[in-house]
């Protein structure tokens, strides 16, 4: 769901309860209580990611993918693999690599359709930018990847910030510019300047289903 389709479906006393709510109780415990994916996504705005413990970013994994929030989902379970691997002494291995497993389950499962994609443009340029520190491309210490990235995701990178900020008419405007560098990145990503550029199954699937959704909004079908 995009933050501009979000924010007409959350109200402003649900956000301050929820707030108020992380005084007293765990973000494991305050994301178990939503009990819609409007109500999931204030909880995972209102909530520091640096406050969950490696048991319960699986948890929020799970009870955010039984909401229909598959990048929230995907989210948890990267930031559950990273915590075991850069800070062992607060996790386990056996979690560690179930979420790791887990977090490539839930991405195949994504791209064979098995789980259902939200029908806005913003939902969707969330989880692909979000893929930049899990799927292996770009490589942090790779000039090359690095700056191939920076310039396919531009246009995507301001949409993204338009969207966030509410700004409809920017978001709008910004779609064609973001269309052209995203079927360029896809070239790239399918092994058409080298095998080293490769993307992985889920970045090709979600640039795809971007693609969709821009000529579903251009067509004036689509959502922002």
């Amino acid at each position: 769901m995009s933050t501009v389709r979000m924010a007409r479906g959350i109200s402003f006393g649900c956000i301050l309860g929820l707030v108020a709510a992380t005084i007293t109780q765990s973000p494991a415990t305050l994301l178990a209580a939503a009990d819609s994916p409007e109500a999931a996504s204030a909880a995972v705005q209102t909530v520091d990611p640096e406050l969950f413990r490696q048991a319960e970013m699986y948890e929020a994994s799970r009870k955010s993918l039984s909401l229909n929030q598959a990048s929230s989902s995907l989210d948890y379970l990267r930031r559950c693999a990273s915590v075991g691997r850069e800070s062992p002494e607060g996790s386990t291995e056996e979690l560690t690599e179930k979420c790791a497993r887990e977090y490539e389950e839930t991405s195949m499962q994504i791209v064979k359709g098995q789980i259902a994609l939200p029908p806005d443009v913003g939902s969707v340029a969330d989880m692909f930018l979000q893929t930049s520190s899990s799927d292996g491309f770009p490589k942090p210490d790779d000039v090359t990847q690095v700056g191939v990235w920076m310039r396919g995701t531009e246009g995507l990178r301001k949409y993204w910030t338009a969207v966030h900020e509410g700004d409809v008419e920017t978001a709008r405007g910004t779609l064609d510019e973001m269309a052209q560098e995203i079927e360029w990145l896809r070239a790239v990503g399918m092994g058409g300047y080298g095998k080293s550029m490769k993307m992985s199954r889920l970045q090709m699937h979600l640039m795809s289903q971007m693609l969709d959704r821009i000529k579903a909004v251009n067509s004036g079908r689509g959502e922002l």
